[in-house]
């Protein structure tokens, strides 16, 4: 099938925003809509709750997929209404959802992700180094795999990004780290990560 337009799987996402507040928990303020490459259409909400018992719109939205017996993604979108000005946003997957995506279905690497009204990308955009590496003494791990100049990583915490090469024994950079159950980024968490000029951790944030 075709793809269909931005506007309206963001729109049919959008109609099924329903937020909830239970205590100091907020059910529903996020969307997700998916299209199956056969064409049928699926959705889902947020669940916050504690203890990480919790799961995204896109993991519900999925799981009504394949409760269907369907598991091939042709297009996802996740949106969120602000609740103070009702500006609509788009939110790109978190790490634990990509990877959630790529495992129901190998060939979801190349779904289409919708980041906003003309801008998409696939999952193998999002989620790079999904292989399982190369031993080191084999061309060393990824490089064989790659010839991307910059390497990425994504998390469920959130995104960061190394230049091959550049000196970061010296520098702190800023990681966003989604706050569970507002999608806004926190900046106040340090974050280890591997310092590729040092063979040790590095700390963000």
């Amino acid at each position: 099938m075709t793809s269909v337009h931005n506007d309206a799987i963001i729109s049919a996402a959008a109609n099924h925003l329903s937020p909830h507040r239970h205590g100091d928990r907020l059910f529903g303020d996020v969307a997700a809509a998916l299209i199956t490459v056969s064409g049928d259409w699926f959705y889902g909400v947020c669940i916050d709750t504690g203890s990480g018992t919790g799961f995204c719109a896109e993991a519900s939205a999925i799981g009504a997929m394949v409760t269907a017996t369907q598991y091939r993604i042709k297009q996802i979108v996740a949106v969120w209404r602000d609740d103070t000005d009702g500006r609509l946003s788009v939110l790109p997957p978190c790490g634990r959802c990509r990877e959630f995506l790529r495992q129901i279905d190998d060939s979801n690497i190349d779904t289409e992700v919708v980041l906003g009204r003309a801008t998409s990308a696939t999952l193998r955009d999002l989620l790079p180094y999904h292989e399982w590496p190369l031993p080191l003494d084999e061309n060393d791990g990824w490089s064989a795999q790659s010839e991307l100049s910059r390497s990425s990583w994504t998390s469920s915490a959130g995104q960061f990004l190394v230049a091959a090469g550049q000196d970061h024994s010296a520098e702190a950079g800023v990681v966003g780290v989604q706050a569970p159950g507002t999608h806004e980024p926190v900046q106040d968490h340090p974050v280890a990560v591997p310092d590729p000029d040092q063979g040790g951790p590095g700390i963000l944030g």
